[in-house]
């Protein structure tokens, strides 16, 4: 609508934005006292196109469990159950910022309803809410 008498714009502005760095390491700071979730996780990453050397990203495979000690160790077990996502998505689902059940209708995770359910549960946190900034 550019240049007419209906002309219209938007403009959308991010006071900060998360994305995990280290899946290894977030995962260990966070504790679950229920029984615990165990699943495979394949990552993408799509920075890993547009890095030369040095850091690759966190794109890969995880065998991730969620307990009172929580770990993320490379590889896939073949007896989970599998939870397919792009950083973005996973690092909202990890942080809070929705519930996984959420995710996976929104912002395109996919694993089996069963795990959904059980991560919604183990990880039922607050909303994220980084400090105003004045």
């Amino acid at each position: 609508s550019r240049g007419s008498s209906h002309q219209s714009g938007h403009r959308a502005v991010a006071w900060w934005q998360f994305r995990m760095l280290d899946v290894a390491q977030c995962v260990a700071a966070r504790t679950w006292h229920g029984a615990p979730v165990r699943f495979n996780l394949t990552l993408h990453d799509p920075v890993a196109d547009r890095l030369a050397d040095g850091w690759q990203g966190v794109a890969g495979d995880y065998a991730v469990t969620i307990g009172s000690a929580s770990e993320a160790t490379p590889g896939h077990d073949p007896g989970l159950p599998t939870l397919t996502a792009g950083v973005g998505s996973f690092t909202r689902l990890w942080f809070g910022v929705r519930q996984p059940s959420v995710i996976a209708l929104t912002d395109g995770i996919e694993a089996p309803d069963e795990l959904i359910a059980s991560l919604d549960a183990a990880l039922l946190v607050p909303e994220p809410q980084p400090g105003w900034e004045f």
